[in-house]
């Protein structure tokens, strides 16, 4: 785990802790997002999700938010990025922010971007009223630049040449600039490609027009990079400057157009602007299947990206079209094995456990998962995915056995992939612990909740919210195997840290106090049990 990530799931827990009043910015993808929502769902902390309710920025609509839970001092602002979308909100939430800060109240807004200078849309604006910065990357943060290899060396030494040659803005130095970005896009050094890419396109701007293909070619790979960065906003501006230009070249040039399709379709997945990508990515497919044809591999993904992009809006059965599509394309051009096969059967897996239809979906994702074991075993990231959803989908049928081997795969891969110290692998831990707990196996659960607690309390802290649900499950695991002088010295750490960072009327918080009583019950302290029934008004 990046010390970035460290930090920042140290930071939250101490805000939480503290109750202070401020503003606070934390960048979390969405998945960590959900997790954070799902953990403070009651208690003494305000839960907004714009992406539950799209709006603009609106301070009226906060206040009156605020207005509505008087006794509630912390207020955690899910997917702030959907609220800031243009100059118009900025200057509303400019002219709100003295009012925001005066209110008094412990403000977090969430957002799903990141990148070295901007997090969000208006991040410039947004970070001159922010108090504290917190980071949860959702992915990992673009490598370090490494020593100069010979590709970097000659691109540089080239662009040198070229400008002692021609000057600051030939061609032939923007062609020098456009490879250079090219060159550290590909190695995930963003910051270094932003800029070249920049340099790029002022100069074919200048010399060849807005309408050219060089030019759109340096919109497109800006945007690629503005993407990477969260800059959702700047992306598609440049996506669709591209677009005006790739959709007038025929034929040939498909790639690019189908390329530049995609790319922004990316960015409104990330926004959750589905219906739109659904509308790009049946673009893209009427390209490909004209120049390319229905068998080509590009358009098999197309088939597979649209599908999916089906499949989240609802439309269940077209999903599956363009699924079987694919496969039947697929089967015949690419053989039973390839890694298209693998995601076409888990998504059209994912097709029918979204209808419950649940046999179905178990024989697909079963051929996903085989085709991975066999023929994909270092595809890390679709053989995790699929054994996620077998094991998921086995564990809300209440068959943990089956569950139980998937949630093996996953830790398997988890180790093998990010290693044992990062978060990932703690929470693989704290899911095989659980399997295991729902089974009766307690001293398999303990050792499994012991591994995910050593790495989160020594990274994270005692106040993070998954640290603190470990020592619940941990001391219920104990109270079970009837270690009870563990159990209890886990209560008298865990009951403090629940009223401290949720409240008292928490779900957790009675439900830890609930497991206290049936400890004190089974080690015959009548007075104990008393009180603590009297405490949590159990008659």
């Amino acid at each position: 785990m990046s010390e970035s990530k460290q930090d920042g799931f140290k930071a939250l827990g101490w805000i939480l802790n503290k109750s202070e009043s401020g503003l606070f910015l934390a960048v979390a993808g969405e998945k960590q997002q959900t997790e954070i929502r799902e953990v403070y769902q009651a208690g003494r902390v305000g839960i907004y999700d714009y992406r539950q309710h799209p709006e603009r920025y609106a301070f009226q609509r906060l206040n009156e938010w605020f207005d509505s839970l008087p006794t509630v001092r912390t207020f955690l602002i899910f997917n702030f990025q959907f609220a800031v979308q243009g100059p118009e909100d900025l200057k509303r939430l400019n002219f709100s922010r003295d009012m925001l800060a005066g209110l008094g109240k412990n403000l977090i807004f969430f957002t799903t971007g990141y990148g070295d200078e901007q997090l969000s849309r208006g991040a410039c604006d947004f970070y001159s009223f922010i108090k504290i910065k917190i980071i949860f990357p959702e992915h990992e943060m673009p490598m370090k630049q490494e020593p100069l290899d010979n590709s970097e060396k000659l691109l540089l030494r080239a662009e040198k040449i070229r400008k002692e040659l021609f000057g600051e803005d030939h061609p032939q130095t923007g062609k020098a600039y456009y490879e250079l970005a090219c060159m550290y896009q590909k190695k995930g050094i963003y910051t270094n490609a932003e800029k070249f890419y920049k340099r790029a396109l002022d100069i074919r701007k200048t010399v060849f027009g807005e309408n050219h293909p060089d030019t759109a070619a340096c919109c497109a790979g800006l945007a690629f990079v503005f993407g990477r960065e969260g800059k959702y906003r700047d992306s598609e501006e440049l996506y669709k400057r591209a677009l005006a230009v790739y959709e007038i070249v025929p034929g040939e040039e498909c790639r690019d157009l189908v390329k530049a399709y995609k790319g922004l379709c990316c960015i409104y997945n990330r926004q959750g602007r589905f219906k739109e990508s659904e509308e790009l990515l049946r673009k893209a497919v009427s390209v490909q299947e004209k120049y390319l044809g229905e068998r080509h591999l590009d358009t098999l993904k197309s088939y597979c990206d649209l599908a999916s992009v089906c499949d989240k809006t609802g439309k269940y059965a077209e999903a599956e079209e363009f699924y079987q599509k694919a496969l039947s394309a697929g089967e015949e051009v690419l053989g039973e094995g390839s890694a298209i096969m693998a995601k076409c059967y888990c998504g059209l897996a994912d097709v029918y456990e979204g209808q419950e239809q649940y046999q179905t979906a178990e024989e697909f994702y079963i051929k996903a998962f085989e085709i991975g074991e066999k023929s994909l075993p270092e595809n890390y990231v679709d053989r995790r995915k699929c054994c996620s959803s077998l094991a998921q989908m086995y564990k809300k049928q209440g068959r943990y056995q089956e569950a139980e081997k998937f949630y093996k795969k996953i830790v398997e891969i988890d180790e093998n992939s990010v290693g044992k110290n990062d978060m990932a692998t703690a929470g693989s831990y704290y899911d095989l612990a659980h399997i295991y707990e729902k089974q009766g196996l307690y001293t398999e659960a303990e050792e499994w909740y012991r591994k995910a607690l050593n790495f989160s309390e020594s990274v994270s802290g005692e106040y993070d919210p998954f640290t603190i649900c470990i020592y619940h499950n941990l001391a219920a695991v104990c109270t079970e195997l009837g270690k009870y002088t563990e159990a209890e010295r886990l209560f008298e750490k865990l009951l403090p840290l629940c009223e401290k960072i949720f409240s008292e009327a928490h779900d957790l918080t009675a439900a830890s106090y609930r497991l206290l009583l049936r400890l004190y019950d089974r080690t015959g302290k009548p007075e104990e049990v008393k009180r603590i029934s009297e405490r949590i008004n159990i008659k």
